[in-house]
């Protein structure tokens, strides 16, 4: 089999651009070597000789391979026909992915104000919460959109500041949302993005069983001594003892479906203690009731990224924290599945409500005071829309991707990291997630994680 066939015509085959190989693994028992792919396209992972894949880069080679390994190579998206655009493939799924989207999507500031200084944090903090009029407007708007086309979902996520301190929004606009969801047909959902200091058992028995949160996020960028130090309230007072202690009580809540998410920010001050948080979880067998990942310090207009690790230590320690994590019984997340619709910036069905009614589509230049007053980010307000070109900037992210604005035109992650911040790329830097560098050694602990597959 040396093509596909289109009555007498022949189209000839190529190794996708989308593809990701580990390094070459050689069996310990048989001597045999092979290489692990991963196709970004279709989210398979093949195993292969290192023969096969050596070959794969030759169309001539290609021709020669059994027709069962090149029918599955082709199912899995790794071989291609040779005169598919592949990049304005991509971008074309994306974009059928977010028009045919069917999840409304309500990120809410319920309030402005936060108990922590956290040094890295480029938000202003005030007392101030979304007011009874600004609720009213929020109600009617969300009606009308679910009255535009039929959504499955309506989609709530409580943001910062720190939405629990914005208790009394939360509780009023909640039912009234999920009036309007069962008034359309449509399912609800509520998350919540929290540093969890305020998160103790009555307020979170609350939030899951009458206010409906499902998921929570929630920060510790270490252990004690280095959370404290990053993350202490704003009169320097530490918060891990009383943030853990409210992660453990939530963690034993008898609602199984509820899911915790604990996100540790990394750079270069609290890395070497990470280990040291996870096996602090595993200590306390959150194994199987928590997930955990972490991330590395951004610049949030503030240049709060000086201090975080280059792109290549970060990558390399990121891989020994996943190994780590799988000795202890965690599940990391080693294989970066399909994101057609990268964030809210790209997506006309999800937006952002901050606390004074000003609508964005993005979560990063809310409540941020170097993007000026009005923010240049700004879509206006619930009551009146208004242009915003810098807006217009990110919304246009996809079309600047395939005109080669940027360098994810060229990169094999795209599919899976669908270019990962476009206001980051849009303010001139670079924000390629760790498995750009990383993804060989994700592929290789996968093979190691399944003993079964042999080359």
């Amino acid at each position: 089999m040396t093509s596909q066939q289109s009555g007498s015509c022949a189209t000839p085959l190529k190794l996708s651009r989308y593809v990701v190989s580990s390094g070459c693994i050689v069996a310990s028992d048989t001597g045999a070597s092979g290489r692990v792919l991963y196709s970004t396209r279709s989210g398979r992972v093949v195993l292969v000789s290192d023969t096969t894949w050596q070959g794969l880069a030759d169309s001539a080679s290609i021709a020669e391979l059994p027709s069962g390994l090149l029918t599955a190579l082709m199912d899995a998206l790794i071989i291609v026909p040779g005169g598919d655009d592949e990049l304005s493939q991509v971008i074309g799924e994306n974009r059928t992915e977010i028009q045919n989207s069917r999840v409304l999507t309500e990120v809410i500031q319920p309030t402005a104000l936060c108990q922590l200084g956290c040094d890295y944090c480029g938000q202003e903090h005030r007392p101030g919460e979304l007011a009874t009029r600004r609720q009213e407007q929020l109600i009617r708007r969300v009606d009308q959109k679910m009255r535009s086309q039929q959504y499955d979902l309506l989609r709530i996520k409580w943001f910062g500041a720190e939405p629990l301190l914005g208790m009394g929004p939360i509780r009023s606009l909640t039912p009234r949302l999920q009036q309007l969801a069962a008034d359309h047909g449509s399912r609800y959902r509520a998350e919540m993005v929290t540093n969890g200091l305020a998160l103790n058992k009555q307020r979170a028995d609350e939030l899951v069983n009458r206010l409906a949160v499902a998921k929570f996020e929630i920060t510790l960028d270490g252990p004690a001594s280095e959370h404290d130090r990053r993350r202490p309230t704003k009169s320097g007072k530490g918060t891990f003892s009383r943030i853990f202690n409210n992660i453990l009580r939530l963690a034993e809540m008898p609602r199984s479906d509820v899911e915790v998410s604990i996100r540790c920010n990394v750079d270069i001050r609290n890395a070497s203690g990470a280990p040291e948080l996870i096996q602090l979880l595993a200590d306390n067998r959150l194994q199987k009731r928590i997930s955990l990942y972490f991330a590395p310090i951004h610049n949030w207009s503030n240049d709060a990224d000086r201090l975080s690790l280059d792109a290549q230590e970060y990558a390399d320690f990121e891989v020994e924290l996943f190994a780590l994590m799988i000795s202890m019984g965690f599940h990391p997340p080693l294989i970066p599945p399909r994101k057609p619709i990268v964030c809210m910036a790209v997506n006309p069905h999800s937006e952002l409500v901050d606390p004074y009614g000003e609508v964005f589509n993005c979560t990063e230049v809310s409540l941020v005071p170097s993007y000026g007053n009005p923010n240049t980010y700004s879509m206006g307000s619930l009551s009146e829309a208004r242009e915003s070109r810098p807006a217009a900037r990110l919304a246009s992210f996809n079309d600047d991707v395939e005109d080669g604005a940027f360098d994810c035109a060229r990169c094999p992650m795209l599919p899976v990291c669908g270019g990962a911040c476009p206001k980051q790329w849009v303010e001139g830097r670079r924000p390629c997630p760790s498995a750009k560098v990383n993804m060989p050694e994700r592929l290789g602990l996968l093979l190691a994680l399944d003993s079964t597959n042999a080359f």
